[in-house]
């Protein structure tokens, strides 16, 4: 009898011991799927950090309609030359428009049309303290030189798709063709490539915690440019929240990332629902917009940015934000920023304005004369 009492409490202490391993076993097996659930979520969409800065002011904007009665479809790139005359490159009429000190129209350049003189989708333009205008002819695939007279004075075919177009003290033309290898190739008047810099943005690089994906690399290379007196270049991904600044030799100086709510807004769109924002559509996928615009104060040194939901990220000569302005009439799609001495112009796709900022003091004081516009 005994000897089957003490079977018995072997057998139920073997079954006790058998369930509790296996409790344990189930325990730190949910634990582990829990690790890997956290991890895959916190890597499908990467958080962007926010760093606190108490000297940013947040303040607002307001937009004055500007060149009345020109039924402009899509203009980009509001100019104010050293004379005080003012130009605007309506793209969807495939022309450049040109106003005097008052804003009135004064002549057209251009039409749709391959021969010189003529655009077809123009996409960028510049103009040099010459006078001489750049402008990048998209649609001909081709970049035209204007003299003073807006007489064709130069032209070179285009071996690879830029979307921006900028030009240094030395007249040397800058492109951002990064099928070609690198972000910025640099050609002469006539077209021969004098040198490339820059390298292409990583979908890794330009959000830590993803994955890299190469059919992202063309799409996030794509930027803006401004280049100051110095011919420094400062460089505004499209679809990425990053800001550069190079040597007019082509060294990367410094590297600063955009940060604060309007840039994690933007960019959980970029990752959930591109469409939800403003997007475009480069090289076969929908991207949602970071960067819509971008420009220079030489004079103060910061670099105004237009955010894809109509924001103004201002930051000093180093990249580190200062102000955060926002439309008071939300209304367009805000497409490209240029700002001249005490001026500040925006566009959208049919209309272009004069803003003033309220609050810090952000004004110039005086209009700088050094380079072209741009």
């Amino acid at each position: 009898m005994k000897r089957i009492l003490v079977a018995a409490l072997i057998v139920l202490l073997i079954v006790l011991v058998s369930f509790l391993l296996l409790r344990n076993h189930s325990k730190r097996s949910s634990a582990v799927t829990t690790s890997i659930n956290k991890s895959r979520a916190t890597t499908s969409i990467p958080e962007q950090r926010v760093i606190p800065n108490a000297k940013i002011a947040f303040t607002e904007y307001r937009k004055t309609p500007i060149f009345a009665d020109q039924n402009f479809d899509f203009p980009m790139y509001v100019l104010k030359h050293d004379i005080g005359s003012f130009s605007v490159l309506d793209r969807g009429n495939n022309r450049l428009a040109f106003f005097d000190k008052s804003m009135k129209f004064i002549r057209q350049v251009g039409q749709i049309g391959q021969v010189l003189g003529d655009f077809y989708t123009p996409a960028d333009y510049f103009v040099d303290k010459q006078s001489r205008i750049y402008v990048l002819d998209l649609g001909n695939s081709r970049v035209q030189i204007l003299d003073r007279n807006a007489e064709p004075a130069g032209m070179f075919p285009l071996n690879a798709r830029s979307l921006i177009l900028d030009v240094n003290s030395r007249g040397e033309i800058l492109l951002n063709q990064p099928s070609k290898g690198s972000l910025l190739s640099v050609y002469s008047q006539d077209g021969t490539l004098l040198r490339q810099f820059g390298e292409l943005m990583t979908l890794s690089h330009a959000y830590p915690g993803h994955a890299d994906d190469d059919s992202y690399q063309l799409q996030l290379s794509r930027a803006r440019t401004v280049i100051d007196e110095k011919d420094n270049i400062y460089v505004c991904y499209r679809f990425a929240p990053i800001l550069q600044k190079y040597d007019n030799t082509g060294n990367l100086l410094w590297e600063a990332k955009l940060v604060g709510e309007d840039i994690d807004s933007l960019v959980r769109s970029f990752w959930e629902d591109p469409k939800s924002v403003y997007s475009e559509k480069i090289d076969g996928i929908q991207m949602a917009v970071i960067c819509a615009g971008f420009a220079k104060d030489d004079t103060s040194g910061r670099l105004y940015v237009l955010l894809g939901n109509c924001a103004l990220y201002i930051t000093d000569e180093s990249g580190n934000a200062v102000q955060i302005a926002h439309d008071v009439e939300r209304g367009r799609t805000l497409t490209t920023v240029k700002i001249r001495g005490q001026s500040i112009y925006v566009t959208d796709i049919s209309s272009c304005y004069e803003i003033s900022l309220a609050g810090a003091d952000i004004a110039v004081n005086k209009t700088s004369t050094e380079g072209g516009t741009k």
